[in-house]
């Protein structure tokens, strides 16, 4: 696994640059979905692990501004006044955070947007990447406070850390030929198995953090 065209910090004389969205994400149209439906009559708080559901970069949610800002400001993680830095820097990623494919976005007959998989039938509040989107807001919290140079450092190490995690979860699973059918992949410490290249999610999340550490250096 090559990561380094996904490393900010990679071929800058050390200092983060901060990497192109069309060139890591791309500009392929997102999903549809459909505006202003019926609200489920159970709604969940389900947010999908990392890897359980194809993550498609190119499928995004297009929420306006003031949907967005509703969105980040009714999240319990947040504290207000003092998290308006990391709310606006939420809003942001919101706009290129990448959904699993079985995942769309809703709008109830009030015009508040909710989260629905066909894949599992299940609906919730949150974005379904949401425990990604609390990572970064806590590496932005804790990074806002530092110099310039601190701040490098520590994103340095922390997308380092990220960028293992990624090997580490890769090299873990293995393509299995099939005879007369399509291969499919095989993890070799949970039993898992998937159609889809695990690859394809991995690196659509780490392209994300990507951009990401990219924002929060520059």
């Amino acid at each position: 696994l090559s990561l380094a065209s996904s490393d900010p910090f990679a071929n800058n004389n050390g200092r983060a640059q901060e990497p192109s969205t069309s060139t890591l994400l791309g500009k392929r149209p997102h999903a549809g979905h459909s505006k202003h439906g019926g609200v489920p009559s159970q709604m969940g708080t389900h947010v999908v692990a990392a890897g359980s559901d194809f993550c498609d970069s190119s499928h995004t949610v297009d929420m306006t501004p003031e949907e967005r800002s509703a969105y980040v400001r009714s999240l319990q993680t947040l504290s207000f006044p003092g998290d308006e830095p990391v709310a606006h820097f939420l809003e942001d990623l919101l706009t290129i955070a990448p959904m699993p494919a079985s995942w769309t976005a809703v709008w109830d007959w009030h015009g508040r947007p909710y989260f629905a998989s066909s894949a599992t039938w299940s609906a919730s509040w949150q974005h379904p990447m949401q425990d990604l989107l609390d990572q970064l807001a806590y590496v932005c919290r804790s990074c806002l406070p530092c110099s310039h140079a601190d701040r490098r450092d520590w994103l340095a190490s922390v997308w380092s850390e990220w960028a293992e995690n990624a090997r580490n979860e890769l090299s873990s699973w293995r393509c299995i030929p099939q005879d007369g059918g399509p291969s499919y992949y095989y993890n070799l410490e949970t039993g898992k198995t998937s159609w889809q290249n695990p690859a394809d999610w991995v690196l659509a999340e780490l392209r994300f953090k990507c951009t990401a550490v990219g924002w929060l250096v520059n």
